[in-house]
């Protein structure tokens, strides 16, 4: 498993504290990095009613260890309307290269980690069942 329970543990303090987190396997907490979070993955979220748990997250992760072992990918959480989104976000470091994403995957925003705040990319943020397969949206994160 790419995250030990003592940081998902910390994940889910974040969470509560902040609203949300986006924690690197390897880098740890992102806040305030100059790097860009865009959701590319939107069927392997994971929407918690209230708050998510330890074991949320770790069942999540164990799911999801593939994505999350990359150099590109992040946990990510936010809280919403009485819910608690888990998932796997892209991480960048171009703002160009996220909003580009984000567009292409039909995402109403990124998030700019450096500065804590939404840039609208005009989207949806629907789930389509036309997504494309995963291999093609790697690609599309090395290449962007």
């Amino acid at each position: 498993m790419p995250f030990s329970l003592e940081s998902l543990a910390h994940v889910l303090a974040l969470t509560e504290a902040h609203g949300g987190a986006t924690v690197h396997a390897e880098r740890g907490n992102l806040a305030g990095q100059d790097r860009y979070a865009v959701s590319i993955f939107p069927d392997r979220s994971r929407v918690i009613e209230g708050s998510a748990t330890l074991r949320d997250l770790a069942e999540f992760v164990q799911a999801n260890a593939d994505l999350l072992a990359r150099p590109d990918v992040s946990l990510g959480t936010w809280k919403h309307g009485g819910r608690t989104w888990i998932d796997a976000v892209a991480t960048v470091e171009s703002r160009e290269r996220a909003v580009s994403l984000g567009r292409q995957f039909d995402q109403i925003a990124v998030f700019d980690l450096g500065n804590l705040v939404e840039i609208p990319t005009g989207g949806t943020g629907v789930v389509k069942p036309d997504a494309l397969p995963l291999a093609d949206r790697l690609e599309a994160l090395a290449a962007a």
